[in-house]
């Protein structure tokens, strides 16, 4: 389950989503935003539940919050840099089908 904000929206943000460069940009950092959170997700399941991570549907959610909220930081710092490289790619391609 992805926390959706709706402050984070494309409206909120100011975008045009006409424009089709915005809307690829947006479509990669979603992309590398929802496979960090599953990466996330996964790396979670191996911490004991006691103490502060105690079992629970509170817990739970509150995981689940911290690692879209953490995978959202990371996907926009570019550090991981799934979306550059998938934006490169794309722009070689379509080169390669109009040359």
């Amino acid at each position: 389950m992805l926390y959706i904000n709706p402050l984070d929206s494309s409206f909120a943000r100011g975008m045009d989503l006409g424009a089709a460069p915005a809307r690829e940009k947006l479509a990669y950092r979603e992309l590398e935003h929802t496979f960090l959170k599953h990466l996330l997700d996964e790396m979670t399941k191996s911490i004991p539940k006691d103490g502060l991570f105690a079992n629970g549907a509170e817990s739970d959610y509150q995981r689940e919050m911290l690692n879209d909220t953490l995978s959202a930081v990371m996907a926009d710092s570019g550090q991981l840099g799934i979306a550059q490289q998938m934006e490169a790619q794309q722009a070689v391609a379509s080169v390669d089908v109009l040359g």
